[in-house]
């Protein structure tokens, strides 16, 4: 299997998506990545949705609150010596930071109070 060295050139907001008809002050949230990789040409590119929501509503079809934020980054990447499901956990813990903060910056243009995300995944 192919490995790679990574270094990122480019970051790309795709999606943000919110629904809010009830703002979770108190109530435990839930985070989930759903992730995609492809390679081109000598770049490695991935797409992370993520998706905040109610822990109470995780099997809901409808939710009251959503927010969907989708990111696109692009790393030039060199053979190395990290497996490729290494590297796919490593460039999804490095986007968090880029992550909680394009999140957090949401929830302050839309005029939603404050939630707290986690620090790290």
């Amino acid at each position: 299997m192919q490995a790679f060295r990574h270094v990122l050139k480019k970051l790309t907001p795709l999606e943000i998506n919110i629904i809010n008809t009830k703002t979770p002050y108190d109530e435990p949230l839930q985070i989930q990545f759903d992730r995609g990789f492809s390679q081109e040409g000598d770049c490695l590119v991935c797409t992370i949705t993520t998706l905040v929501f109610r822990e109470s509503e995780m099997n809901a079809q409808e939710k009251s609150f959503l927010i969907r934020y989708t990111l696109e980054a692009v790393y030039g990447c060199d053979e190395t010596d990290m497996q490729e499901e290494e590297l796919q956990e490593t460039i999804t813990k490095e986007l968090y930071s880029y992550i909680r903060l394009g999140v957090t910056s949401i929830i302050g243009a839309a005029g939603i109070d404050s939630i707290s995300l986690p620090y790290s995944i």
